[in-house]
Protein backbone atom coordinates (compact mmCIF):
# COMPACT_ATOMS: atom_id res chain seq x y z
CA UNK A 1 0.00 0.00 0.00
CA UNK A 2 2.78 2.41 0.69
CA UNK A 3 5.73 3.17 -1.67
CA UNK A 4 7.67 4.89 0.94
CA UNK A 5 8.30 3.46 4.68
CA UNK A 6 8.82 7.52 5.73
CA UNK A 7 4.77 7.26 5.54
CA UNK A 8 4.43 4.05 7.66
CA UNK A 9 7.07 5.62 9.99
CA UNK A 10 4.99 8.76 10.06
CA UNK A 11 1.96 6.65 10.80
CA UNK A 12 3.68 4.71 12.89
CA UNK A 13 4.79 7.88 15.34
CA UNK A 14 1.37 9.03 15.28
CA UNK A 15 0.06 5.56 16.74
CA UNK A 16 2.65 6.30 19.73
CA UNK A 17 1.85 9.42 20.48
CA UNK A 18 -1.99 8.55 20.43
CA UNK A 19 -0.55 5.68 22.28
CA UNK A 20 0.84 7.63 24.99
Amino acid sequence: MVKKPETQLKMVEKFANVKQ
